[in-house]
């Protein structure tokens, strides 16, 4: 157990489990960091296991501005963590959120104790750009009451012929 540290910059692809294991500690920031996708922002480098994992008693922890994609599993997971947020990330998308680089399960995985969770926020520069995976924000195992969701839309995906359909067509011009 670990706390007080800070993640950022990093490309972290390739990993035979997690781009990001964080186990216990508290006060740590994740952050503008390329998770399952090489330097470019576009080559899947698939971790084998989740993007960032995030368990056993993690409190405060920041997960911002990153690109999480091409993970084997869920983008982010959290299990018996505590007052999380995860904001401003692109997730199972590229850089720019044109194209889908799904990760293989949820965008964002809640399950078994994680409390007090912020996924997104009530500005747009708050929220996350969700698209291309199995399911965008996936709660469970009695996590859902202290999840408090404040997505301003609820992005879309690649249709069949890649175009971004609906909703996503939406978040793509907010970001301009």
């Amino acid at each position: 157990y670990s706390s007080g540290h800070t993640i950022a910059r990093n490309v972290l692809s390739g990993s035979q489990f997690s781009g990001v294991l964080l186990i216990g500690g508290a006060n740590t920031t994740i952050s503008d960091n390329i998770v399952g996708l090489s330097v470019d922002g576009v080559t899947v480098v698939t971790n084998e296991d989740n993007g960032i994992t995030v368990f056993d008693g993690a409190n405060n922890t920041t997960i911002t501005r990153n690109v999480i994609s091409g993970n084997a599993g869920d983008g982010v997971v959290l299990v018996a963590a505590t007052d999380t947020s995860v904001q401003s990330n692109f997730i199972g998308l590229t850089p720019d959120g044109t194209q889908i680089l799904t990760n293989g399960a949820a965008g964002v995985a809640l399950t078994a104790g994680t409390t007090r969770t912020l996924v997104g926020g009530p500005d747009d520069a708050e929220r996350n750009l969700i698209g291309g995976n199995g399911v965008g924000i996936r709660a469970r195992h009695g996590c859902r009451r202290g999840l408090r969701r404040r997505h301003r839309r609820h992005e879309g995906d690649l249709g069949q012929r890649g175009r971004l359909g609906g909703r996503a067509r939406l978040a793509a011009a907010a970001r301009r």
